[in-house]
């Protein structure tokens, strides 16, 4: 808005010399020192809050991990049971404009292939809500126990400000009765374009206004081949339904 006083002085001032109504001299000074206030003026204004969401590459951990296991019975050689799976996709959110942001909210959409294609990982209901952690200790009867602080949006974010927020989710194949012949096959199907990335939707207000952004991150994976080749080399190509010890986990 302060910029629009400039063009309007200076057309004004072109407007007096020709008439011959002012000194250039002193024209030309007054014009300085209106640019001077003006841009001071402009300075001053803080800029609208804008959030910029990426993965935390300075923390050097797999985002994606497929767990397998060597310990079951009569596996071939060279298998391993394929079990769960973790995702534990770390966020840096940053305010890099001039006010505060309300973070409303923080979803990861879908898991994409390098070719931009939807990859569907098993049992994981989409979106993903993020979360805030915090990992803290605390002394009782003196042993050091640890406890976790988990908060979600909303959250505010001060201008310059970054914090850290989560994805988090474990699911996999348990071996139990549930898993027929026919899931198991599904499960292999949709692993078999490897996770390159994942499509986030961050929701924000910056004043009256509210900001929809999606930004697509990096995701680090480990072992996903290897887990639908045992899967695959288990089940003899969807076929055969192989007896494997149950691997109960606590579903996230």
């Amino acid at each position: 808005m302060v910029w629009v006083l400039w063009p309007i002085a200076f057309a004004v001032t072109v407007w007096l010399v020709l008439a011959d109504h002012a000194d250039l001299g002193n024209v030309l000074l007054a014009g300085v020192v209106l640019f001077v206030a003006v841009y001071q003026a402009h300075m001053t204004v803080p800029a609208p809050a804008e959030l910029w969401v990426e993965r935390q590459y300075e923390l050097e951990q797999s985002d994606l991990i497929f767990y397998r296991y060597a310990d079951a019975p009569s596996l071939p050689e060279g298998v391993e049971q394929p079990a769960d799976f973790l995702l534990q996709l770390d966020v840096a959110v940053a305010n890099i404009g001039g006010r505060k942001a309300l973070l409303s909210s923080l979803r990861l959409l879908r898991f994409i292939d390098e070719r931009g294609e939807a990859v569907r990982l098993p049992e994981v209901p989409l979106p993903i809500a993020a979360q805030r952690y915090q990992r803290r200790f605390r002394w009782v009867q003196g042993e050091r126990l640890p406890e976790a602080d988990v908060t979600f949006p909303p959250l505010m974010v001060e201008p310059d400000e970054v914090v850290t927020l989560r994805f988090r989710a474990r699911r996999g194949i348990d071996w139990s009765s549930r898993w027929t012949l026919d899931l198991l096959r599904q499960a292999a199907e949709t692993l078999q374009r490897p996770i390159s990335k994942a499509e986030l939707l961050a929701v924000y207000r910056t004043g009256k206004k509210v900001e929809r952004q999606k930004v697509v991150v990096a995701v680090r994976t480990e072992q996903q081949a290897a887990y639908v080749r045992d899967l695959e080399q288990l089940t003899e190509g969807a076929t055969q339904l192989p007896r494997l010890p149950v691997r109960p986990f606590v579903s996230e």
